[in-house]
């Protein structure tokens, strides 16, 4: 699996939709000019100026809970 980014959707919605896609498929869409490589994608960021980069999603960082633990956590407290 190769990390790309899709041209067209950052062209047209200023952000960077990315998938993991399969080796074959990534030459494809490549080679269409459709997705770049994530080293593409990272130099061609870089080299940007700061007010047309993407803007990042500031995210709210709680404690990560796995489900398992709280499955136990109930087991054990009843």
């Amino acid at each position: 699996m190769i990390n790309v980014h899709f041209l067209k959707d950052y062209k047209e919605h200023k952000k960077g939709d990315w998938a993991l896609v399969g080796r074959e498929e990534a030459i494809v869409l490549h080679f269409n000019k459709t997705v770049e490589t994530y080293t593409e994608y990272m130099e061609r960021i870089a080299t940007m100026p700061e007010s047309e980069k993407p803007k990042r999603k500031i995210i709210k960082k709680e404690t990560a809970v796995s489900k398992h633990a709280e499955k136990r956590e109930k087991a054990v407290n009843g």
